[in-house]
């Protein structure tokens, strides 16, 4: 829940006059994550707190997952990504909250590893996905508040360098190992998507 509440508080931060639904769905953004087995998100969210909440928070898993598979489809991700730009911005700018305070959180414990090779060798998945993470600024950033466009721009651009300082490609996660990332749950705060069947965690978000 904390990583949730970071992201509602960087949102507001740059966008104060978001919805109370935008909020909403930002702050219950990870919950088909946790959603226990044979219940109805979708209508345990429209019933508590509405169809606009619901819709925002399955949009953003959407996102996710395209975070997920644009290694293997980088086209379909880049028209899904599009389409939202151009048609839900509502949703763009909570993912891009998400990314920024997910990416910081990365950053820091980057910032406090003794060895940034091997930090950065552990997070192959996120490695191969920079090209993603600047395909998003650049795509949707004319729809974002400057100073949250801005800082997404920075810290991508941040993570970049520390990559190639580790000797590893960010495009290509040459010298690192795609290995499948961890299958643990998202309890921690970490997002897990659904792929292939199996979680796998992308971005760190505690």
């Amino acid at each position: 829940m904390a990583h949730a509440v970071r992201v509602a508080v960087k949102l507001c931060q740059y966008y104060p006059t978001a919805t109370a639904e935008l909020v909403a769905a930002v702050l219950l953004h990870d919950s088909p994550y946790f959603v226990p087995d044979g219940q109805d998100l979708d209508i345990v969210l429209s019933e508590t707190v509405g169809n606009e909440v619901c819709r925002i928070v399955r949009a953003i898993e959407q996102e996710h997952f395209a975070l997920a598979v644009y290694i293997s489809d980088p086209r379909r991700v880049e028209v899904h990504l599009r389409h939202a730009a151009s048609h839900d911005r509502a949703v763009v700018l909570a993912s891009a909250a998400d990314k920024a305070v997910s990416l910081a959180s990365i950053m820091r414990r980057v910032s406090r590893a003794g060895d940034i090779c091997t930090c950065w060798s552990a997070r192959s998945a996120f490695v191969a996905r920079i090209p993603y993470f600047w395909f998003f600024v650049n795509e949707v950033g004319w729809i974002l508040p400057v100073g949250l466009a801005e800082e997404l721009g920075v810290l991508v651009a941040a993570a970049e360098r520390s990559i190639r300082r580790a000797g590893l490609d960010p495009r290509t996660g040459a010298g690192c190992a795609l290995l499948d990332s961890p299958r643990e749950d998202s309890r921690n705060g970490d997002h897990t998507l659904l792929v292939d069947g199996r979680k796998s965690r992308l971005l760190d978000g505690s």
